[in-house]
């Protein structure tokens, strides 16, 4: 970790352009008619960590990498059409030990669309992936 790099209150934005991909209804498996063409809940809840990674990458070694901890308080509250702007802000609140705690807001073009409060984890990116090999399936 850089020290003194990040401090509660940061902030950062980040956001993109909806595309047909990322509408609940591609999410469907085919089976269509399950969801309506608006920005997924699941695409929502990948903006607003991605903008906490990226906030938290700044801080970080090449050694290290930041992971997901657990998301809650996960509110979407306005529905968004293919071709809008969303973006994210993401704030660290404060850092417990290896973890660092967020709040973020998400907007589209007219305002908010989302809330929640997250959690990611510093860790040695060579022992994450050691980790995570160890949960491969067993070829049968």
């Amino acid at each position: 970790m850089k020290d003194g790099v990040l401090q509660p209150g940061a902030t950062l934005e980040f956001g993109y352009r909806v595309e047909r991909r990322h509408l609940a209804s591609a999410l469907d498996g085919g089976e269509g008619g399950l969801f309506p063409d608006v920005y997924s809940t699941a695409f929502l809840v990948g903006l607003m960590e991605a903008c906490c990674s990226r906030l938290l990458a700044q801080a970080l070694d090449s050694d290290e990498m930041s992971v997901g901890g657990g998301l809650q308080q996960v509110s979407h509250l306005a529905p968004t059409p293919e071709g809008a702007q969303v973006r994210a802000i993401a704030r660290l609140e404060r850092v417990e030990g290896k973890f660092w705690h967020f709040t973020i807001q998400a907007f589209d073009d007219l305002g908010l669309i989302g809330e929640a409060v997250h959690r990611r984890a510093v860790v040695k990116t060579a022992d994450f992936h050691a980790r995570a090999g160890k949960r491969r399936p067993v070829a049968s």
